[in-house]
């Protein structure tokens, strides 16, 4: 199974999944590789990646609880309700990714120009790529709280945009904001910019 495509729809089958079997509780088989083998016919070790993709991808977008097993396979404890009900009207893994492209493909660019004025001017234009600034960001975010970021970077007034940044970040927890700084001065890449 090498198609992306196959890939995501698996994850949701998957996460749907979980949600009939950890909340609505309508399906009573323990969901297992061995049953999303038979279920999904796949082979037995993509339903065991799959499991844990999407468990790893749960985690990170805090719509379920695991812990990893001495084998490095992930078991779920408990699926977060809400969370995990709106992740999956609002189009599940296959909008997640759809939008986590779309931001990508965004051009990754920060322009600084140096205006130098002596007896003649002279203007200087640097481009210096932020991927590793922005994966810092995707990191510790998730997409809406990104989408939050985006739109007050786009804002015209200028005047507040820093401090309405700052607090948009704080209110995603101060934790947060401090991971996202400390990726960015302990990323070797940006630093030896």
């Amino acid at each position: 199974m090498n198609d992306t495509k196959q890939q995501i729809e698996l994850f949701d089958k998957i996460f749907n999944y979980f949600i009939e079997h950890y909340i609505n509780r309508t399906q009573k088989d323990k969901p297992t590789k061995v049953l999303f083998e038979k279920m999904f016919n796949v082979k037995y070790d993509i339903a065991q990646e799959a499991i844990n993709l999407v468990c790893e991808y749960g985690i990170d977008l805090k719509l379920l609880k695991a812990y990893k097993t001495g084998y490095g396979n992930y078991s779920v404890l408990e699926m977060y309700k809400m969370s995990s009900i709106n992740f999956k009207d609002q189009g599940g893994f296959k909008k997640y990714f759809k939008d986590k492209e779309r931001l990508i493909k965004q051009e990754p660019m920060i322009k600084i120009v140096n205006n130098n004025t002596q007896s003649q001017t002279q203007t200087q234009s640097q481009s210096i790529e932020v991927t590793q600034i922005i994966k810092s960001f995707e990191n510790e975010l998730t997409v809406e709280q990104i989408k939050e970021l985006n739109s007050i970077i786009k804002e015209n007034n200028t005047k507040d945009k820093g401090k309405k940044i700052t607090d948009k970040l704080l209110s995603f927890g101060s934790n947060v904001a401090a991971s996202i700084l400390a990726n960015i001065l302990t990323n070797p890449q940006i630093i030896g910019l």
